[in-house]
């Protein structure tokens, strides 16, 4: 095996993780946006919402997509893609180390195949324990893989995988859950840099709140949850140093906006150091025959909701991201 090139190829996944990191943390970084919203989703600055300008008809609110939650999937569609590749770095560790993360290797009971990579591994209440910092993790992953090399996919089972993190800081506790439940196929394109998860038939979900330490009742907790199926999401490592997503597949939302919808992007999403994307197009298509469609063309978006278009703002978009991406964890 040569360790010298999975090294290599290593340290290009973690600064492409890296990189998109920080740059999704943009979402969350300008709290003035943040500030500004209460309960309720933000109005539009395309139009009047009673429909009125222009003789046009009142929004269809029985559909998955309507005029009022397009924004709202759209940033779930965007940042449930980026959440897949979190997931990269701490499974492809796992294939050599599946104990990595727990401080007593008893609690990853792990099944080998001959070339000492992974192929099954339950956990039972592992833990990682730093300082203001635990990991604990319960449940099982099983991977087949498709060759010996760095770029080989590996196909992934993820049975009710469940990774906790809990981070203490100033007195105040923030918790993540991060829950898996299903299939992905996962691999890596070393040159070009891509990463890709294609034939994704799972349940993610995430789950968010505050402790006050010294009392474990929930402060602002929140949950997300997406189920995808025959969904593709692959990064691309862009000329620039940033990242390209394409989607491709279909993601069912829960929560007060519940339903399927099919997503894919004509152009790529482009991300680099803005709140919101800065290049792409993203569509969404639900049961009903009702559709989306947002392009971003640098701080300008165009929202088209069942074929009527609108001029919009990342001031527009950036509260809906701000909400979901403070429930999602930097890193798992």
């Amino acid at each position: 095996m040569d360790f010298t090139n999975r090294s290599s190829a290593r340290a290009g996944v973690w600064l492409f993780i890296l990189v998109l990191t920080i740059l999704l943390a943009a979402c969350g970084g300008d709290d003035h946006h943040h500030d500004q919203r209460d309960n309720n989703p933000p109005v539009d600055n395309g139009g009047d919402n009673n429909g009125d300008d222009n003789g046009s008809e009142p929004p269809d609110t029985t559909a998955l997509i309507n005029r009022d939650s397009a924004l709202n999937l759209m940033a779930q569609t965007i940042l449930s893609s980026n959440t897949l590749l979190m997931l990269f770095d701490p499974v492809t560790q796992l294939m050599y180390a599946p104990a990595i993360y727990c401080d007593d290797p008893a609690t990853a009971d792990a099944e080998l195949g001959e070339d000492f990579r992974t192929e099954q591994v339950t956990y039972q209440d592992c833990q990682l324990n730093d300082d203001g910092y635990q990991r604990i993790q319960n449940g099982g992953l099983s991977m087949i893989y498709d060759g010996e090399g760095v770029d080989a996919p590996i196909h992934v089972l993820a049975d009710n995988l469940t990774v906790e993190t809990r981070e203490s800081s100033d007195g105040e506790i923030t918790v993540h859950t991060l829950t898996l439940d299903g299939a992905f196929t996962v691999s890596l394109l070393p040159e070009p840099v891509e990463f890709s998860f294609v034939d994704v038939n799972m349940r993610l979900a995430v789950d968010y709140h505050r402790e006050v330490e010294g009392d474990p009742t929930p402060i602002d907790a929140q949950s997300l949850r997406w189920d995808f199926q025959d969904y593709d999401s692959r990064f691309a490592l862009a000329n620039d140093g940033n990242a390209d997503n394409s989607i491709d597949g279909r993601i069912t939302f829960h929560g007060e906006l519940a339903g399927s919808a099919d997503a894919s992007t004509s152009i790529p999403i482009h991300f680099s150091d803005n709140t919101c994307p800065d290049l792409g197009a993203l569509d969404l298509a639900d049961d009903d025959d009702s559709s989306a469609n947002l392009t971003f063309n640098g701080d300008e978006l165009v929202l088209t909701t069942n074929g009527n278009g609108e001029t919009l703002t990342c001031d527009t978009l950036a509260p809906y991201l701000q909400d979901i991406y403070r429930v999602l964890p930097y890193a798992f």
